[in-house]
């Protein structure tokens, strides 16, 4: 027996490289998890592989999460655990990106999962040592140039986390953040794996980061950054800014040059 035994979990972003794992290592432990994601398919795979129930949604749709509150209520009746593991990154400068795509990011990264988390707070409320863990970045703690747009969306979920965490400081839900640095998944298109080559960016496994979450649902700390330099880094940004400014400006003429590769290569 674990203490993830007979969990009644909510999985976003199942299939994705990070989700996929987590689901896995869910299951090992014994939890039941309901499985969403944007992609019939793919979902609907690892379902079958996991044996456990899924559901496919696009969580920016109100009818698509309205939909999912309801399938977790006829599966479970109530929830011990919802985990965010949805999200979208994209990289380029600030002036190169589209309407289409701030709209996209901000609502797929920060607003659907602050929707949908409100939407099963009672359900929550019912369950047994409920937990939410919300999958941020090391870039809720580091503004970092040609991610603006992503940057925005986790600053917000980091603060919607903590501010969450305090509200429910009297009750029986308890909430958790885990930001971890690059992480060698899909979500990385060319452009960004060739930036981080470049610039010699540290990368995790996705089954790193996925035993990280794994030990926040089973004992959730506040807040956990992952990668020793990366943490170091986030706590230098917080107390002394100016310095972080001086080293990241020293990046712009690598940045700008793979922003201008990627809008070549899509024109």
């Amino acid at each position: 027996m674990t203490a993830l035994a007979g969990k009644r979990l909510l999985l976003t972003g199942a299939a994705g490289g990070i989700g996929r794992e987590v689901a896995r290592g869910l299951v090992s432990k014994g939890a039941e998890v309901l499985l969403a994601g944007r992609k019939p398919g793919p979902i609907q795979a690892l379902a079958t592989e996991l044996d456990q129930p899924c559901q496919a949604c696009d969580l920016v749709k109100p009818e698509d999460r309205n939909a999912l509150v309801d399938r977790v209520h006829a599966c479970f009746g109530a929830l011990d655990g919802l985990v965010h593991c949805a999200g979208v990154n994209a990289f380029g400068l600030h002036d190169s990106q589209s309407d289409l795509q701030i709209e996209e990011i901000i609502s797929i990264n920060l607003v659907a999962p602050i929707q949908l988390t409100r939407a099963l707070l009672p359900l929550l409320a019912s369950g047994r040592e409920p937990v939410i863990v919300c999958l941020g970045s090391v870039f809720a703690h580091i503004g970092f140039p040609g991610f603006s747009l992503y940057s925005a969306s986790k600053f917000g979920l980091l603060g919607y986390t903590e501010a969450l965490r305090r509200e429910c400081a009297d009750g029986p839900i308890r909430v958790a953040w885990v930001a971890p640095r690059a992480t060698r998944t899909s979500m990385n298109n060319g452009a960004i794996d060739q930036l981080n080559a470049e610039l010699k960016t540290n990368y995790d496994r996705p089954e790193t980061v996925a035993r990280a979450i794994i030990a926040a649902v089973e004992r959730p700390a506040r807040s956990r950054i992952l990668g020793i330099p990366e943490r170091f880094f986030a706590r230098v940004n917080q107390f002394f800014p100016a310095l972080v400014d001086s080293a990241l400006a020293k990046q712009l003429p690598v940045i700008r040059k793979h922003n201008t590769r990627q809008k070549e290569i899509q024109a």
